[in-house]
């Protein structure tokens, strides 16, 4: 799945960049799967499946940037898109590692 994110420099400038989700299992139970954005600003961007299903903010800080790093945000719609995607996928995550 693609998600459209808005990345933000440290002058000020945005702009919109695509970035792809991978779901990736580190462990033995629905927590243990984990949803990363790939590239990513850090290549650190990730979050557990199960806060992402439970949280409804509305969108989510995935790297809250710096001097040395951008700020990139998914905007509510796109975590709308991929809370439905989890959700249809979750049986699937519960039952397989």
């Amino acid at each position: 799945m693609r998600l459209n994110c808005i990345r933000t420099a440290y002058d000020g400038k945005q702009w919109t960049e695509v970035h792809t989700v991978k779901v990736e299992y580190h462990g033995d139970n629905l927590n243990s799967w984990w949803i990363k954005l790939s590239p990513g600003v850090t290549g650190y961007e990730s979050a557990p499946v199960e806060s992402i299903l439970k949280d409804d903010k509305r969108g989510w800080n995935a790297n809250a940037g710096s001097q040395n790093y951008d700020r990139l945000w998914v905007p509510e719609a796109e975590m709308d898109r991929l809370r439905d995607m989890l959700r249809l996928i979750e049986p699937l995550l519960t039952t397989q590692k």
